[in-house]
């Protein structure tokens, strides 16, 4: 916990997102701005949090919340599979979203704007180990091919310290409910939270 009140690791995490992320054009971060030494200044950034278009939706502008899961759903793998350095403290009170105004329903349909997202509260950040980063890989590439039993043994290989009553079975499990003759979706959804963030897993892969 020491790391968040640490302002000058914060800093120097505001610092490396903002580059990791210089070229992703619906992903940002707030700035960090030079008063003092001792002093963090940030941007102030504009935004709803997550929470209103999870929660408060119930159903409307399924395309919205579509390309906000894809949006989220990229950042987070360029976190964890490209750049090795990720936002270790995601909760819906540190996403906001900004969503571009629509200045009439006919530009509505001939150009659709994608949702921006803006990372929050940096002071915990994070990095995988070559091992853990091997790892996480093989995961997600057995999960696109369906692959149960090589997903399960790298679920079991995350902690050294692992405590799961019957390995053998849980290898057997997931091995059913990813074999293609399983309900695919339905084991993703399961696996992955969200349909949305299992497709864009694939896709990346």
């Amino acid at each position: 916990m020491m790391s968040q009140v640490d302002l000058e690791r914060e800093a120097d995490n505001l610092s490396r997102f903002n580059y990791n992320f210089r070229r992703r054009k619906h992903v940002s971060f707030p700035k960090r701005v030079n008063v003092r030494p001792d002093v963090l200044v940030e941007t102030f950034e504009e935004g709803k949090s997550l929470t209103n278009y999870v929660d408060g939706f119930k159903g409307r502008d399924q395309r919205l919340k579509s390309a906000l899961a894809h949006t989220l759903g990229k950042a987070h793998l360029k976190m964890l599979v490209v750049d090795n350095f990720f936002h270790a403290d995601l909760h819906p009170g540190n996403i906001l979203v900004v969503v571009p105004q629509q200045k009439s329903s006919w530009k509505r349909i001939f150009k659709s704007k994608k949702p921006h997202v803006v990372f929050l509260d940096l002071g915990m950040a994070a990095e995988l180990s070559q091992n853990e980063n091997r790892n996480l890989v093989e995961f997600l590439i057995a999960v696109a091919r369906r692959d149960g039993s090589t997903a399960a043994k790298c679920t079991l290989n995350f902690s050294k310290m692992q405590n799961c009553p019957n390995p053998d079975a849980f290898i057997k499990g997931l091995l059913r409910k990813l074999d293609p003759k399983y309900d695919m979706m339905h084991t993703l959804k399961t696996l992955l939270l969200k349909q949305n963030l299992s497709d864009t897993i694939v896709k990346q892969l």
